[in-house]
């Protein structure tokens, strides 16, 4: 992909979403963040995203929720769904949802660097 690849970072946690933001930077992309799911779904139904980084448990919504609105867009992005909850339940339903990654909380960003980018080359 020849332009930087554009992510929506879905986390209400500030520091942590800043922390998945520079990872990310590290990898040339172009970011945008939302804390709450109302305003990352309307986000992602402008195309505004190419990988989406979404927490499950958002103040406003489910972030299992949102994953299965976008990959119902027309183009929808790549997806990492993180999560604190590490029941093998929950993994189970964020794939179900189609998310192409899930991590648990915490996580190393080493770790978060390389999956992304894995995505990012597949692009």
């Amino acid at each position: 992909m020849n332009n930087a690849v554009r992510a929506l970072v879905v986390e209400d946690t500030r520091i942590l979403g800043r922390l998945i933001a520079s990872t990310l930077r590290e990898l040339g992309c172009e970011i945008e963040s939302s804390p709450r799911y109302g305003h990352a779904l309307r986000r992602l139904e402008t195309g505004c995203a190419d990988l989406a980084i979404i927490d499950i448990y958002l103040p406003d919504g489910s972030g299992i929720d949102l994953v299965k609105a976008a990959r119902k867009l027309p183009e929808p992005p790549a997806i990492i769904v993180l999560t604190a909850d590490a029941r093998p339940a929950t993994i189970e339903k964020a794939k179900a949802a189609g998310a192409d990654v899930v991590m648990t909380k915490p996580f190393r960003t080493d770790d978060l660097h390389e999956t992304a980018q894995k995505l990012i080359d597949q692009m």
